[in-house]
């Protein structure tokens, strides 16, 4: 009888403590960063000659302060900068990405953003897309 009684008290003891812990996800205030659904920056068509820009504005949505702490491309093409102060809860900012073709190949191109942040989500990949246009001939 001994020997089913110490694993039932302790069973027990197990299933309440964690009845009454409170839930500390639930209590710490996060930051949340939220994009457009597509999270796409599209440059268009445009030549291969020049340098173009786009941005893509986001929001924190959580109920802490969002700090940006890195945004990294796949390719040294694409240059991000990004709004480095806090991001209060329901305030924006903005990622700002150049991208300069000249010397890459004509054609249809799709680019990957890394996003670091202190955020819930804290690893979001951005994409740029655009079209080089051919050169015309002369």
């Amino acid at each position: 009888m001994r020997y089913v009684a110490i694993p039932l008290l302790v069973a027990f003891t197990l299933v309440f403590c964690l009845a009454i812990m409170p839930a500390s996800a639930d209590s710490t205030p996060q930051a949340v960063i939220e994009f457009p659904s597509d999270r796409t920056i599209d440059l268009g068509l445009f030549n291969g000659d020049s340098i173009q820009s786009g941005s893509i504005i986001f929001r924190n949505t959580g109920d802490a302060p969002l700090t940006i702490t890195g945004v990294v491309s796949d390719c040294n093409c694409t240059s991000p900068s990004y709004t480095r102060t806090p991001i209060e809860p329901g305030d924006s900012g903005v990622i700002n990405i150049t991208y300069d073709g000249r010397d890459y190949p004509h054609g249809p191109f799709l680019k990957i953003i890394k996003v670091r942040s202190n955020a819930s989500n804290s690893r979001v990949n951005l994409f740029v897309k655009g079209t080089i246009r051919r050169p015309e001939r002369k």
